[in-house]
């Protein structure tokens, strides 16, 4: 299973990077990043999927490890302010097989009409099941120019039952799982990401600030700290 899941994570990365490489004129000058939004009590992240590009804001999540959404239909659905993503109506949208190493690499999946299933529980008994399928995701970037990333791994979400108001479509997980967003994005952030949360009260101030991936996640100046990222041991766990 390990061979398998390192065998998928490479090729996902390829993937990604073909694409990333194919657009190298405009990428010397230009870095993904993404608006970040406090909205209540949660900080959205904008992204676009599908083809063409739809608009989502996702709550960014550090503590998770796959990007799922929201999709017409569902039942039940969450009330979402912001227009639900029909996969229907993209052209690069394609549901993953349960036969494919990329299913059985990812917890908790399933199978549903030989199309893989995902399904994602939270600590307030929340949770999220969909198709598990592959997607062009758009960032915004440095330079104003939309940067895609075909072949994106995403949850597509029809049994949703969350805590969220406002605009969140879903989740963005950005932690270290083998389809999180940043491992997806891989060599072509050079694994790097940083933003800067804005307090509660700005929200509804229309004051935004920015997640930056890759050379312009670094984050320097004077009073400036950081820390490293430590994987948690997989033999302890926790409640």
């Amino acid at each position: 299973m390990v061979l398998v899941l390192n065998l998928f994570i490479n090729a996902a990365r390829r993937s990604i990077n073909r694409a990333y490489h194919l657009n190298k004129v405009s990428l010397t000058t230009s870095t993904p990043e993404s608006t970040v939004i406090p909205d209540a009590g949660e900080y959205l992240m904008t992204y676009s999927v599908g083809t063409p590009p739809f608009k989502l804001y996702g709550v960014a999540d550090t503590g998770s490890d796959i990007v799922w959404l929201q999709c017409e239909p569902c039942d039940p659905c969450f009330n979402q302010t912001s227009p639900k993503f029909n996969p229907s109506k993209s052209l690069t949208y394609k549901n993953i097989p349960c036969s494919s190493d990329l299913c059985q690499s990812v917890r908790d999946s399933s199978c549903n009409s030989n199309n893989c299933q995902y399904t994602i529980n939270y600590g307030d008994r929340s949770h999220s099941e969909g198709a598990l399928s592959l997607e062009t995701l758009t960032l915004e970037s440095t330079t104003g120019r939309p940067i895609s990333f075909p072949k994106t791994v995403i949850g597509c979400g029809t049994d949703n039952i969350m805590s969220f108001r406002g605009q969140s479509s879903g989740i963005v997980g950005l932690g270290g799982g083998p389809v999180s967003l940043i491992t997806q994005l891989g060599s072509s952030i050079g694994g790097k990401f940083s933003y800067c949360l804005l307090p509660s009260s700005f929200r509804g101030s229309n004051t935004t600030t920015k997640l930056n991936f890759g050379d312009a996640a670094v984050v320097s100046g004077d009073g400036v700290l950081s820390t490293p990222i430590v994987k948690k041991n997989p033999q302890f766990s926790t409640i």
